[in-house]
């Protein structure tokens, strides 16, 4: 949790909390999981590629309930990982 005084330096305090959100396919539903996937998307090729076809179907079945988030990180480092070897 990180905690921001305000800018005129009174007592007064905001918390954010968004590193507490729950990701995962029980603690969200398919329309969440849709929005989450299309905001990283946006950020995630602000300066870069988009992703691979095979890292968006990963995505999909993360959106469809299929897979967490954790799952589709390890297959996709793995893939390259064998891809550079």
């Amino acid at each position: 949790m990180i905690i921001l005084n305000s800018a005129n330096n009174s007592n007064q305090t905001r918390e954010v909390n968004d590193m507490a959100k729950d990701y995962s396919v029980q603690g969200t539903t398919k329309l969440q999981r849709e929005k989450y996937a299309d905001e990283a998307l946006a950020l995630s090729t602000l300066d870069a590629p988009a992703p691979s076809v095979e890292t968006m179907n990963l995505m999909r079945e993360h959106i469809d309930g299929k897979r967490e988030i954790s799952e589709i990180l390890e297959l996709t480092i793995e893939r390259y990982r064998v891809s550079n070897a």
